[in-house]
């Protein structure tokens, strides 16, 4: 089982590698990008606290809307 995810896994990649363009490829970075920072953030908030909370859904906003944003580009 875990070898037929594995190659699926890697075929899945190669393909990715091969046939996606540079454009998109970037695109794709750029939103793994949005998600880690907005991940950041919840976890600075779990650890740090609550109190500059306003500070908190501004960014995290923003890199929800660069996410969604990002996603509509052609």
């Amino acid at each position: 089982m875990i070898s037929s995810i594995s190659s699926v896994y890697s075929e899945a990649l190669e393909k990715y590698k091969s046939e996606t363009p540079e454009k998109l490829k970037l695109l794709d970075l750029y939103m793994v990008f949005c998600v880690l920072l907005g991940v950041l953030q919840a976890v600075y908030l779990l650890v740090v606290g609550t109190y500059p909370y306003n500070a908190f859904l501004a960014g995290f906003g923003s890199a929800v809307a660069s996410f969604v944003l990002s996603g509509k580009q052609d």
